[in-house]
């Protein structure tokens, strides 16, 4: 069961009973339908909200691409553990920045 609502802080005491009186009134009257008509509400109208709002929120948080960075400032986990000219055809510069022997003992790691 649901409780009824409870409105208040109007100009008198008068004013805030009949408000609150009609508010119980169609509350009362429309329970049933309310109840009925929340599963539904919440499967179309909530759902697509609070996705809607994750997919916004989202949207502030991309990871940069490639473009948006400076080599020096990330490292690019391509040319840190493949070989330059696989990094190079994996998208990563290739240009071994890294040294070799993190891919030196990557490879002896995979032949294991």
């Amino acid at each position: 069961d649901i409780v009824p609502p409870t409105l208040s802080g109007f100009i008198d005491g008068g004013i805030d009973h009949l408000i609150s009186t009609g508010a119980v009134s169609l509350f009362e009257m429309y329970e049933k339908v309310l109840i009925k008509a929340m599963p539904n509400f919440f499967q179309i109208y909530v759902r697509d909200m609070v996705n809607d709002f994750i997919d916004d929120a989202l949207d502030v948080y991309k990871c940069p691409s490639n473009d948006d960075v400076e080599l020096e400032t990330y490292i690019d986990f391509r040319d840190m553990f493949l070989p330059s000219a696989e990094a190079a055809l994996a998208g990563g510069s290739g240009d071994g920045r890294h040294g070799n022997v993190i891919p030196w003992v990557m490879g002896i790691i995979e032949d294991q």
